[in-house]
C-alpha cells in the first residue's frame, strides 16, 4: 500500500483540479450566456412604448420565442438534477465495488486502503442514487414532471 499510495494521491488530486477548472470553466460561460440574454431582452422590451404593445409582441410567435427558454428552463430543470445524481451514484458505485473487488487481490502487504476506498465510494453512491430517486418522488407528486417524459 505504501507503494500505491503517492499514485492514489497524485491522481485524485490531478481529477480534483480538473473537476475544479470544469465546474469554473462551465459557470463562466452559463454566467456570459445568461447575461447577453439579458441584455438582448432588455434592449428589446425598452423598444417598446406602451403595454399593449408589448403584450401585442408577447402573444406573437417571435414574442413567444423570447419567453420559451425561460418556460423550458423550469421544466427540465428536475430532469437535470435526478439524472445527474443518478449518473455520479453509478459511477461511485462502480468505483467502490471495483476498490472491494480488488481488495486482498493485488500482491501488497497493506491493503486496507482498497477496502476504505470501496466502502466510502459504495456507501455514497448508495446515497447519490437514493437522492436522485427521492427527488424523482418528490419532482412527480409536486406536479414538475410532464407526463409524457415519464414513460
Amino acid at each position: 500500500m505504501n507503494d500505491l499510495a503517492p499514485v492514489l494521491g497524485i491522481t485524485t488530486m490531478f481529477a480534483f483540479g480538473a473537476w475544479v477548472l470544469r465546474t469554473l470553466i462551465l459557470s463562466l460561460r452559463d454566467r456570459k450566456i445568461a447575461d447577453l440574454q439579458a441584455e438582448l431582452q432588455t434592449r428589446l422590451l425598452e423598444k417598446f412604448t406602451s403595454n399593449e404593445e408589448l403584450l401585442g409582441y408577447l402573444q406573437s410567435d417571435a414574442g413567444e420565442k423570447l419567453v420559451q427558454p425561460l418556460r423550458e428552463q423550469g421544466a427540465q430543470s428536475p430532469y437535470g438534477r435526478i439524472l445527474g445524481a443518478v449518473q455520479v451514484g453509478v459511477i461511485l458505485l462502480c468505483a467502490g465495488g471495483a476498490c472491494l473487488f480488488l481488495d486482498g487481490r493485488l500482491p501488497f502487504d497493506d491493503q486496507r486502503g482498497f477496502l476504505f476506498l470501496g466502502t466510502v465510494g459504495t456507501a455514497v453512491g448508495i446515497g447519490f442514487l437514493l437522492s436522485g430517486a427521492v427527488a424523482y418522488v418528490l419532482s412527480r407528486s409536486w406536479g414538475l414532471l410532464e407526463p409524457s417524459r415519464e414513460a
